[in-house]
């Protein structure tokens, strides 16, 4: 009897089957808290548990190395996906290579080593890089603020570059993000009189040469909850679309969206917040009001994320996160479960496939 497994879900929302299930991409995995000292990751409901993620902190609970196993349902790659961070005076070393010994892509690597010379032709060209093979370079201030952070790739030629600026008071103030693959990024955050945060201003730019050479430039504002409360998109110039978010400071915000294809607009999502200001739904709508797509959200009295449920326009779950938490409010427990179609013999059936991830922390002593 031969059975077939197909996944409904959106497109947009994960990836593809093995990717949702690399737990480091999952978009709801919250933050590590507290004096960590070390963690690991683990699939647990397989015929064998599986170590997908080890990580190892310094005496100031800062990431030192890590350790990413690609893994497919039960079956995990003898490459992993390493990290190592080393920490000096006045700056930060960060490299991550697909490899058995990270320590041998350390030692060769060399900022500027991206270029040579072919015999051929004299001319310069780039040597072809592996993408998951890169390294970061951050440069601190006398306050031991990043004031600025340089990507490169395993060849040593550089793909990104970010310059932060601060206040007087060492708070972030703006953000400057230039990159090869997707143009250039300014963030201008605003604080009042107290020096509390009230909001920022993102402005971006990309330019598609293969194109007939479109700019598309966003420029999207924030509220002091981090929600978008406004965006604009100009298509070489011309305003092309803007999202307008309504009763920005109640329970429930309204986005309308106005674009050349929509001229008179309409309302294509909407949010609702508890009393603490946590997000309960989103709901995403289409021209005529039908509802596409909601997200729910729980949260324990800590604040802590509970679940995060997707419902289809039929209102039918086909994806969810559920989480347990220690008293230090760190996840333990993730249960991931996916609305899949088993076809046998040309008949479909409908079921949820459900993976369960364990967290393992160690906590370093109370000084």
């Amino acid at each position: 009897m031969k059975t077939t497994k197909l996944i409904i879900i959106i497109p947009i929302i994960l990836y593809s089957l093995k990717v949702a299930c690399q737990i480091s991409n999952l978009q709801h995995v919250p933050p590590l808290m507290g004096q960590i000292g070390s963690y690991k990751r683990l699939l647990v409901n397989v015929e064998k548990e599986l170590l997908i993620e080890d990580a190892q902190f310094d005496s100031k609970s800062r990431i030192k190395s890590k350790k990413l196993y690609s893994f497919n349902w039960g079956y995990r790659s003898s490459k992993q996906q390493r990290f190592k961070t080393i920490y000096k005076a006045d700056s930060i070393y960060e490299f991550s290579c697909n490899c058995e010994n990270i320590e041998e892509f350390v030692k060769r690597f060399k900022v500027g080593r991206y270029k040579e010379v072919t015999e051929e032709e004299g001319t310069v060209v780039a040597d072809e890089p592996n993408h998951l093979n890169f390294a970061t370079i951050s440069k601190l201030n006398n306050k031991g603020l990043v004031i600025s952070k340089v990507y490169y790739n395993e060849n040593g030629y550089p793909t990104k570059n970010i310059i932060y600026q601060y206040n007087n008071l060492g708070k972030l103030t703006f953000e400057t993000d230039i990159s090869e693959e997707y143009g250039t990024r300014e963030i201008q955050i605003t604080y009042n009189n107290k020096g509390e945060y009230v909001g920022k201003i993102e402005t971006s730019l990309r330019e598609y040469k293969y194109t007939g050479g479109r700019i598309e430039k966003d420029i999207i504002s924030y509220d002091k909850n981090n929600v978008e409360i406004n965006k604009k998109k100009f298509v070489n110039g011309k305003l092309y679309s803007e999202t307008i978010c309504s009763d920005s400071n109640s329970n429930t915000k309204k986005f309308f969206y106005i674009g050349q294809e929509s001229p008179d607009g309409y309302i294509d999502k909407i949010i609702t917040y508890n009393t603490k200001g946590l997000e309960l739904t989103i709901s995403s709508l289409t021209k005529k009001g039908k509802e596409t797509r909601r997200i729910q959200k729980t949260y324990d009295s800590s604040n802590n994320l509970l679940s995060v449920s997707y419902f289809n326009e039929e209102k039918k779950l086909f994806l969810s996160f559920d989480f347990h938490y220690d008293n230090q409010n760190n996840w333990t427990s993730l249960t991931h479960k996916q609305l899949i179609m088993n076809t046998t013999k040309g008949e479909e059936k409908e079921t949820y496939e459900t993976t369960v991830f364990k967290q393992i922390i160690t906590y370093l002593p109370n000084k």
